[in-house]
């Protein structure tokens, strides 16, 4: 009989492994992506959502989040970028000057790369979405 609670004990521990296993790589899939910061995607074919980003900027920080707020709402319109003011490679470096922007800042750019307009500051979700609305003339 102790033979068979032992097997039991097994094969309950294995059960309950595969379980947190299963639970762990659904988790790990429902969360979210991070954004690329690939400038030399601007001008292959997407509109493009960049953000400027300064971690010490509240403002930045606000867009940031209104951002994570409606990305999903608009994939397959607009590519959704950040690239930080406290940049580390050459190309970043370059971008960030050619855009002669010493702030954090929301720019949009059209697929064949040209900068649409450029926000220093968005209220809200809502006032993002007028913005990419607007910009790129969609309808949601």
């Amino acid at each position: 009989m102790y033979c068979s609670q032992q097997g039991f004990a097994l094969r309950n521990s294995l059960i309950t492994i595969a379980i947190i296993i299963a639970l762990l790589a659904v988790i790990i899939t429902q969360l979210p992506k991070g954004y690329s910061d690939d400038v030399s995607k601007i001008g292959k074919g997407s509109n493009v959502a960049l953000l400027l980003h300064d971690k010490n900027s509240v403002t930045s920080l606000d867009m940031m989040g209104f951002m994570d707020d409606i990305r999903y709402d608009y994939e397959g319109k607009v590519d959704f970028m950040v690239v930080n003011m406290s940049v580390s490679t050459p190309m970043e470096r370059a971008f960030v000057q050619q855009q002669e922007l010493n702030h954090a800042a929301l720019i949009l750019f059209s697929p064949d790369g040209m900068r649409l307009n450029a926000f220093a500051s968005i209220q809200d979700s809502g006032g993002l979405r007028k913005a990419l609305d607007e910009t790129f003339h969609l309808k949601q």
